[in-house]
């Protein structure tokens, strides 16, 4: 049988890194803020580090500095649940102001922080600019686009990764390259990002722990690392010309984003196909356990449930009672005003019964016009109880029929008959207890239909 709650936790630990990510997002924050902090501080001792033949500043622009540092105070105060205090949109457009400001006129970003660089040339570099600001608008708009904000965010991945092989081949795509603790602050910044989106399906996948997920996550890394690979040899081992534009870096970095983004959208494509099939498993699961008519469960659905439950009672002894229902002259009911009526009849039982029992008691369609009841933790008196209000149900149901069909009368009166059994402790299987209800339910029958009787041995039924 098809179970709700082993579909739930199998779902929970598909996905269990999604929740790892949320909670990875304040330790990223915080490696993001102490590397903004260590930028800004090696900018004013001015150290450098040489990479090749050029060499890379090791400090960050005390503007951007300032951006990360917002940026990372943000994140580490971010609760999912939470709205959003409008000081923080105030903050993220203001950031956000910033960046534009250094896009369009970088002059006067310049002369604003000069006196706090190390050096005169000291500058935000664009690649920086544009990172921080797609970051902060990643942030801002993620209510009210969540789209739009993965969107953002994972251009700044791309951006990251430009500058990463820029660096690793010691060349600039835009006005020079990013420095080096910039770079190392706007990494774990991004994965913080990210994990705000980490229940969107594209990440939702990445953190998938299933075979797919690992594939994609595998096909990811070799998309990356390869062109990244080729890229050293082709620098490092073999040397490439110099130009104004570094052409063949380009040419490398947008290989491997490109087969990253092959990557992602294969496992998407896979991700969708497994998601119809476990979808059509689980409706056929359904089918196979249930009955078409009725909406109950049918008769196989009906073992594995009285299998379970004795089980259980061999385990714990804990009192569950059978009750055997069949619809009284339903076979006239077919002949007289065809099977559209006795099909209607039936399929009204379930919807009747469902609202007398408890949510751990189990009704199905045994088969024709017999329905099984199963109820745990009950004893004689309150199984003859819940059987009676069964039967006054059922007699009702001309009734609510007729309501159903905007008042037409329904031409026909229903009635019942429920034999009741329960599981004992010297019963070999649960057909023992059922067959106990067969009797019961038999000896209703021959006493004039309408009436609940009770098997308290295996000779004499009692009447409830």
């Amino acid at each position: 049988m098809n179970d709700p709650l082993q579909i739930t936790h199998a779902h929970q630990r598909r996905y269990r890194h999604v929740r790892s990510a949320h909670l990875l997002r304040v330790p990223l924050a915080m490696m993001s803020l102490a590397a903004g902090i260590v930028g800004l501080v090696v900018n004013a001792l001015d150290l450098t580090i040489t990479v090749g033949p050029g060499g890379a500043a090791l400090g960050t622009h005390p503007m951007t500095a300032l951006l990360i540092i917002m940026l990372s105070v943000g994140l580490l105060h971010f609760r999912l649940a939470r709205p959003t205090p409008i000081w923080r949109y105030w903050i993220g457009i203001g950031a956000l102001c910033m960046v534009l400001m250094n896009l369009i006129r970088p002059d006067v970003i310049h002369d604003a922080f000069l006196s706090l660089a190390a050096t005169a040339d000291s500058r935000m570099g664009q690649d920086t600019s544009v990172i921080l600001g797609v970051l902060f608008g990643s942030v801002v708009i993620r209510r009210t686009s969540r789209r739009l904000g993965l969107a953002l965010v994972l251009l700044a991945t791309t951006l990251i990764v430009f500058s990463f092989m820029g660096h690793s081949y010691d060349v600039h795509y835009l006005d020079g390259q990013m420095a080096l603790t910039t770079l190392v602050a706007l990494v774990p910044a991004t994965f913080a990002v990210l994990t705000i989106y980490a229940h969107h399906p594209i990440l939702r996948l990445m953190l998938a722990s299933d075979e797919n997920g690992t594939r994609t996550r595998t096909m990811v890394l070799i998309g990356f690392i390869v062109p990244w690979f080729g890229g050293l040899v082709l620098y490092l081992g073999y040397g490439v010309p110099d130009r104004a534009y570094p052409v063949e870096a380009m040419v490398l970095s947008v290989i491997a984003c490109s087969m990253i983004a092959i990557s992602l959208y294969s496992g998407l494509m896979q991700e969708r196909a497994d998601r119809s099939r476990r979808e059509v498993e689980r409706q056929l699961a359904f089918a196979a356990v249930h009955d078409r008519l009725t909406g109950t469960l049918n008769r196989a659905g009906l073992n594995n449930v009285l299998k379970q439950r004795w089980d259980r009672f061999r385990s714990t002894g804990r009192a569950v009672g059978v009750v055997l229902m069949d619809l009284d002259h339903f076979k006239s009911v077919n002949d007289t005003y065809g099977h559209p009526a006795g099909d209607s009849l039936l399929a009204a039982v379930g919807a009747a019964l469902s609202p007398i029992l408890r949510s751990t008691d189990i009704i199905g369609r045994w088969g024709g016009e017999e329905f099984v009841i199963v109820l745990n933790s009950v004893d004689q008196p309150k199984l003859e109880t819940i059987a009676e209000r069964m039967r006054l149900a059922v007699k009702d149901l001309p009734h609510v029929i007729s309501e159903q069909n905007d008042g037409t009368v329904v031409p026909f009166q229903v009635s019942a008959s429920f034999g009741i059994g329960v599981f004992r402790p010297e019963d070999e299987s649960e057909a023992d207890a059922l067959k106990r209800a067969d009797i019961a339910l038999y000896r209703a029958k021959a006493g004039g239909r309408d009436r609940v009787m009770f098997q308290d041995s295996d000779d004499q039924p009692s009447a409830a």
